[in-house]
């Protein structure tokens, strides 16, 4: 498939535009109580979940003489370059959802923005991913999926550490000595954050995919990415309580950014390890 980060792109666009739409919809039924608000956006899932499983349709026909529930297949993991970018999209995931989750949050505890501003600062997190979630496919087709891959991670790592955690250490600082005097600084770093990690983050979902299919036959593509995220699905679980504990009753929101960056720099270590090991060191190369 020549155009399979582009395609990817597209169709992970759907889940950052209800990334902009969710939080928003989210404040506006909090009128109507927590409990009645959950369970409003519980049936609009229900809807779009039953509607996208009548009609998704294989593109491909199914192996012969397969099992109807085939099991992971362990013996993939004696491949080592597949259990590198399992490394890198497990560390992904721990980083990936800690700035989704815990925004908001800390956004109201920074006292730089008012409660109905911190929903939307989400909200902008979310529209910068549809961004980056297309052009981070369009350029891996282009350019390779791990060359556009380990440029993207390292934007999340640089941003992460180079924006929020600053702009989480001020916070800290005027949370505990109850001063709004940093609070045009860290609206300014935190906004330019949600802009830029935003694109940056939307290749941690359009392309991890196309990154597993490189190690793989179009065929195997399935048994492949499912034992990739059998294992990565527990980095989804774990992640963001780790964080909170990170973060503790203190509202340590600086030690949630520095863990979100340390997850990203050792996923773009494991990145660029794969590509070194695939394709060498000229960069120039397509991989």
């Amino acid at each position: 498939m020549t155009k399979r980060g582009y395609a990817t792109g597209i169709a992970c666009t759907g889940g950052s535009v209800g990334g902009v739409i969710f939080p928003l919809m989210l404040e506006a039924l909090f009128s109507k109580g927590w409990a009645w608000a959950t369970r409003i956006q519980g049936f609009v899932f229900l809807i779009l979940l039953a509607s996208a499983t009548v009609l998704i349709k294989g593109r491909l026909k199914p192996i012969p003489n397969t099992k109807l529930f085939p099991l992971p297949n362990p013996r993939i993991l004696r491949e080592p370059t597949f259990v590198i970018v399992t490394i890198a999209a497990y560390f992904l995931e721990w980083g990936l959802f800690v700035p989704v989750t815990y925004m908001t949050s800390y956004c109201v505890d920074s006292g730089a923005f008012s409660p109905s501003f911190a929903y939307q600062v989400i909200a902008i997190y979310n529209g910068s991913s549809t961004i980056g979630r297309w052009i981070s496919g369009y350029l891996a087709d282009r350019f390779g999926a791990y060359n556009i891959m380990v440029v993207m991670v390292f934007f999340c790592t640089s941003t992460s550490l180079g924006l929020w955690l600053p702009a989480a250490v001020l916070s800290d600082k005027v949370i505990s000595e109850n001063s709004a005097s940093h609070a045009g600084i860290i609206s300014g770093l935190t906004i330019s954050y949600s802009v830029l990690m935003g694109i940056a983050s939307g290749s941690n979902i359009s392309l991890a995919p196309v990154c597993v299919s490189k190690l793989c036959d179009t065929r195997q593509y399935g048994e492949y990415y499912g034992m990739c995220y059998t294992i990565v699905a527990f980095g989804t679980l774990t992640g963001v309580p780790i964080a909170g504990a990170v973060i503790g009753e203190n509202r340590a929101y600086w030690a949630g950014a520095f863990f979100c960056g340390l997850c990203y720099l050792c996923a773009l270590v494991a990145f660029v390890t794969i590509r070194v090991a695939k394709a060498g060191w000229q960069w120039t190369d397509r991989y």
